[in-house]
């Protein structure tokens, strides 16, 4: 149930027999820690942390994920922030379907923020602001980021930010859906 769900992350934690499934399970993420480990050679591998437990949340059904969290924001706000830094990202952006992108567009209220938000950013993200909105609307964004030059990094992560809020409470709203196995979806 949802009110324990807090308590079972804490029990994975000490728990000390599993069945061969959950073995099988763990023995597949080591797998794939292990693979990641030689990739990028850096020396030490996370074994716990807020990473460890977003990647668990992750496979969670959206509304215990959402219960664990809520949770956390009374328990320990601070790691309820943290959480909800690591699953919500502006990159998230690429699994919204059109329909989703269209919503956050129109509750996105400065057009000036979607620009600064889009520099730096790749071309599957710009492309997919620009082809949800009226060409006239992808037109001006497309000459205020041209008009703007460089800008401060800051000032566009603090911008992304402000879209990953607005993305964050249409998800937790039930109005967009943020996929969690990050699966391309075609329409």
């Amino acid at each position: 149930p949802a009110d324990t769900a807090k308590d079972i992350a804490i029990k994975i934690a000490k728990m000390q027999s599993v069945v061969p499934e959950a073995v099988l399970g763990i023995a597949t993420a080591l797998k794939k820690k292990y693979d990641e480990y030689l990739r990028k050679n850096s020396g030490f591998m996370e074994s716990g942390g807020v990473n460890s437990l977003v990647e668990i949340m992750q496979h969670m059904k959206g509304e215990v994920e959402s219960n664990l969290i809520k949770s956390f924001d009374v328990s320990d706000p601070k790691l309820s922030d943290q959480i909800r830094e690591k699953i919500f990202s502006f990159e998230n952006i690429l699994y919204l379907n059109n329909n989703e992108i269209r919503i956050l567009i129109d509750e996105i209220s400065d057009d000036f923020i979607i620009a600064k938000a889009l520099k730096g950013a790749g071309d599957d993200i710009r492309f997919k602001f620009l082809r949800n909105m009226s060409q006239n609307r992808a037109t001006d964004i497309i000459n205020d980021m041209n008009e703007m030059g460089p800008i401060k990094l800051s000032d566009v992560e603090t911008c992304r930010r402000e879209i990953v809020f607005i993305m964050r409470e249409l998800h937790e709203n039930g109005i967009i859906t943020i996929l969690k196995d990050k699966e391309p979806m075609v329409e």
